[in-house]
C-alpha cells in the first residue's frame, strides 16, 4: 500500500519555524510503521510552543482512518533572567537581607511574603540565577575565607572556594550558559535529544520524528498526535 503525507501551518510556519515536507510512503505486507523527518529551525527566542500537522492522503489497498497529525515544537529557551526575582515571574522583588541574623526577607510579586536564614554578619549578598531556571538564587560571599555560598532554587546547596577577603564578588553570566557563574565550569548546559512520539493511523502507524538542522537542541522538539 502507499499513503501519501504533506506538513501543514498551524502555529508554526514554513519556513520559518520547520522545513515543509511532502511525499509518499509505501508499506511492504505486514509493514505497519514508517517514520516522516520534520527538520525544525533552531532559535534562541523566548516563544509560546508551536505547532503544524502532517496530513495523511491518497491511500492505496488501505483506508486511513486517522488522516492528521500534530507536531509541537517545543520552546527550549530560557528568559534572560531579572536581578532579584525570586519566583521567576520576570519581575524584581523587593528583598532585605538583614546581616544580624543572617536573614533574607522576600516580597515576591508572584508568590507573596518569604524569608530565609542563609548567611551571617560580613557577608556580601551575591543574589543571581546560578542553576538557569529563571529564578534569582539567594546567595552569599564570605570574605572571612572566601566562599560563595549558593542556595539554587533547582539544583539545591553549594559552597565554592573562590576569592580572598579584599575581593569584590561580581556573579554574572561569563559563559553565556544563560546561568550566572562564579567560573566558567561552575554551570554548564544539560542537553536532551529528540526523541520520536508514534501515532497511530488505523491498523497502520506512522512515526514522525522532529530534528535540528545541523545538531539536537536542547530540550525535546516533541510531535504528538
Amino acid at each position: 500500500m502507499t499513503v501519501n503525507f504533506a506538513t501543514a501551518n498551524g502555529t508554526a510556519t514554513e519556513p520559518d519555524d520547520y522545513q515543509p515536507a511532502s511525499g509518499s510512503l509505501s508499506f511492504a505486507p505486514g509493514e505497519t510503521i514508517k517514520t516522516v523527518t520534520v527538520f525544525v529551525n533552531g532559535d534562541t527566542e523566548v516563544e509560546l510552543n508551536e505547532t503544524f500537522t502532517v496530513n495523511l492522503s491518497g491511500a492505496t489497498n488501505a483506508t486511513i482512518s486517522n488522516g492528521q497529525g500534530t507536531g509541537t515544537i517545543l520552546n527550549d529557551d530560557n528568559p534572560l533572567s531579572t536581578r532579584f526575582d525570586f519566583d521567576g515571574d520576570g519581575k524584581a522583588d523587593v528583598s532585605v537581607f538583614r546581616p544580624s541574623n543572617g536573614g533574607w526577607y522576600i516580597n515576591q510579586s508572584m508568590n507573596g511574603f518569604t524569608g530565609i536564614t542563609f548567611g551571617q554578619s560580613g557577608d556580601k549578598i551575591v543574589p543571581a540565577d546560578y542553576d538557569g531556571d529563571g529564578k534569582t538564587d539567594v546567595a552569599v560571599y564570605r570574605p572571612s575565607n572566601g566562599t560563595w555560598y549558593l542556595n539554587r532554587s533547582q539544583l539545591g546547596f553549594t559552597a565554592v572556594g573562590f576569592g580572598i577577603a579584599e575581593d569584590i564578588p561580581q556573579p554574572a553570566d561569563f559563559d553565556n550558559a544563560v546561568k550566572d557563574s562564579l567560573e566558567s565550569n561552575l554551570a554548564k548546559r544539560q542537553t536532551n535529544r529528540c526523541q520520536p512520539i508514534t501515532t497511530a493511523t488505523g491498523k497502520q502507524t506512522l512515526q514522525f520524528s522532529v530534528m535540528e538542522c545541523g545538531i539536537c537542541k536542547e530540550a525535546r522538539r516533541a510531535l504528538r498526535a
